[in-house]
């Protein structure tokens, strides 16, 4: 009884701030059915992994209670997380739906155009989608696990949803650093910007391309491996002038310079899937789920990533077997950069246009 008492407090508590920061009267918020209320307790587990990855890893991750709006699609309906003022602009004939938690959470019908599956950051830049909701405005769109798992077998159980919705979610916080925006842009506006995907179609269709990688990348795992910062200076100077090189070929062979971009890419993606690496390392130590235990037929309740280790994870640590090879070789710098403490994060993404690379040759003071 004590602790019904607590929840209902805490529940009207959290529903007055609601209406008081936004502006609707208490009698406009509803009660969150039973489907409903699982859902506000798998936002707040992913709210967890955002809190343990950002004190193990990133810390300003973990700064604000959301870096953005999340927008979460059931087979019929779509529920709005945090909603910013243009997207609240945007949207109509909503329900707010009261939870004991500091976050907002918006029902609403699903929208025509809802994509049938997506766990993905997304934001609109021309002029012709100006109504978007994501216009000018990176939005974490995710599927929910039952659409997931229907849809994308692999993802079968809340944790694995929720560890795949972090990574978006990290790169949302990213894409809402102004810094990292706008030097996003200046690429699309100049048409010069090519996506994840492009990138790696560039990687795997230039043989000559491709096998230097693999080389510049080997090169990074030596030097992770080496006891001697002597021998690791040496092995990422080779690194330096071997990459230096590969661009240098590839500017002339396609009139494009691909390295500002591949710089960008391998800082956004490397320090993701090292964030990402280090939650799965420390799965154990998220809070335990009474709620989810209990009403959520997804969630295992286990640690699924017990035994992993990033060292020797290929997925993330070799460009062969890495989904992109700008992810491997992130991965690769962000391990040498961890290996010896450096301190690099600070203001690392307000200077967007700086590669992991640089901070790398201040360390070993390369000219």
């Amino acid at each position: 009884m004590k602790k019904e008492v607590i929840f209902a407090f805490l529940l009207f508590i959290s529903t007055f701030c609601f209406s008081q920061k936004n502006g609707f009267n208490i009698d406009d918020l509803v009660e969150p059915n039973e489907q409903e209320l699982l859902i506000i307790e798998r936002i707040n587990y992913l709210n967890e992994m955002r809190k343990l990855s950002s004190n193990l890893f990133w810390k300003d991750f973990g700064l604000n209670e959301f870096p953005g709006t999340i927008v979460y699609f059931t087979d019929s309906l779509s529920y709005f997380i945090n909603p910013e003022q243009s997207v609240l602009d945007k949207i109509s004939k909503f329900k707010a739906l009261k939870n004991p938690y500091d976050f907002t959470i918006l029902r609403l019908a699903l929208p025509f155009d809802a994509p049938t599956f997506v766990i993905q950051t997304l934001f609109e830049t021309s002029e012709g989608n100006k109504k978007n909701i994501n216009y000018m405005l990176p939005i974490l769109f995710c599927s929910s696990p039952e659409v997931s798992k229907t849809l994308q077998p692999e993802i079968n159980s809340t944790e694995l949803w929720a560890s795949n919705t972090l990574h978006e979610y990290f790169h949302q916080y990213q894409f809402k650093i102004k810094a990292i925006y706008s030097y996003l842009n200046v690429f699309i506006s100049q048409k010069k910007m090519f996506d994840k995907d492009s990138m790696q179609s560039i990687y795997n269709k230039n043989w000559n391309f491709k096998d230097t990688l693999v080389k510049e990348n080997d090169l990074l795992l030596k030097a992770i491996n080496s006891n001697s910062l002597e021998a690791e200076k040496n092995y990422f100077t080779q690194f330096l002038k071997s990459r230096n090189k590969r661009r240098l070929e590839y500017q002339k062979k396609t009139k494009f310079a691909i390295g500002q971009i591949e710089d960008l890419w391998e800082k956004i993606e490397g320090t993701t899937l090292y964030l990402e690496a280090v939650l799965k390392q420390n799965f154990g130590q998220l809070p335990p789920q009474h709620y989810l235990i209990q009403h959520d037929t997804l969630f295992l309740n286990q640690n699924i990533f017990s035994g992993f280790n990033l060292a020797t994870d290929l997925k993330y640590t070799s460009i062969q077997d890495a989904d992109y090879y700008f992810g491997a070789t992130g991965v690769n710098l962000i391990r040498l950069l961890e290996k010896h403490n450096v301190d690099y994060k600070k203001d690392f993404f307000q200077y967007a246009s700086m590669p992991l690379s640089t901070q790398l040759k201040y360390f070993y003071k390369i000219k």
